[in-house]
């Protein structure tokens, strides 16, 4: 019942939001210019050319989508997935460096800035799968508040383009803008649906370990981790090997408890 007055009332929000997307008034893009008049000092200086409100929120979307894109790739090698704070820093700097002196405006344009609904759709749609994989994969360790507060911070960047864009996409005669208050919607959905999200995860990594239950799963890693010490000791693998092992096992109990 629960569910269904809150689907109902995203339905309502999206409604009102398309209805009245002509309508809205200047005090949010008072709002958002002032915030990144604000800001525009030192994001210039991390991120590069922020000084329209569009391009501050367009450069964060970009340094999202690289910031996923490193993040899956280092967090396969064995080095950074065993030192998490090398990856997370490593990963950060490394989006930085390429936002600043990589993403030119004419690069922002095409790929997060365009005018039409099928370029706008593209722009929305592939950072909303990076994101939603680096969010439930890379942050599946991490409490449900983590994730929701991440989807949080997505939805307000497209909050931020769809204000700092909808003039301009208005005065083209184009109705491509509303492409960005149904991704704020399916964003907040997202917060929404977590739990369930969490759920599907969580039985796909108990498939993937051959059990019928995560409380099967946990019970085989437990063995497996106390069998650990015999291994090392009959030379069939080092200790070192059994510590790596040891790390991922408790990780993939401690992913299945929650």
């Amino acid at each position: 019942m629960k569910r269904g007055i809150l689907v109902a009332f995203l339905v309502m929000l999206l409604s009102v939001g398309l209805v009245s997307a002509q309508n809205i008034g200047g005090d949010m893009k008072k709002l958002i210019d002032g915030f990144t008049n604000t800001i525009e000092p030192v994001a210039s200086k991390v991120l590069g050319d922020v000084s329209d409100g569009q391009y501050l929120f367009a450069r964060v979307l970009f340094f999202i989508i690289i910031l996923a894109i490193i993040w899956t790739a280092l967090s396969r090698v064995d080095f950074f997935n065993e030192n998490t704070w090398v990856l997370v820093v490593i990963s950060i700097a490394a989006s930085i460096l390429s936002t600043r002196w990589l993403v030119t405006a004419a690069l922002i344009n095409t790929i997060i800035l365009p005018y039409s609904a099928l370029g706008i759709a593209i722009s929305a749609g592939l950072p909303f799968v990076l994101y939603f994989l680096i969010v439930n994969i890379g942050f599946q360790n991490s409490p449900s508040v983590v994730r929701r507060v991440a989807w949080i911070f997505f939805a307000v960047i497209f909050i931020g383009l769809w204000i700092t864009r909808r003039s301009l996409l208005l005065a083209q005669g184009s109705n491509a803008g509303y492409i960005y208050p149904v991704t704020i919607i399916i964003s907040l959905i997202m917060i929404w649906m977590d739990g369930t999200i969490h759920k599907f995860f969580v039985k796909l990594e108990v498939d993937k370990l051959g059990k019928s239950s995560a409380r099967y799963a946990i019970d085989d890693l437990k063995k497996k981790i106390l069998d650990l010490p015999d291994s090392v000791n009959s030379g069939v693998i080092t200790q070192r090997e059994a510590d790596k092992r040891k790390k991922e096992y408790q990780k993939k109990i401690a992913y299945l408890t929650k």
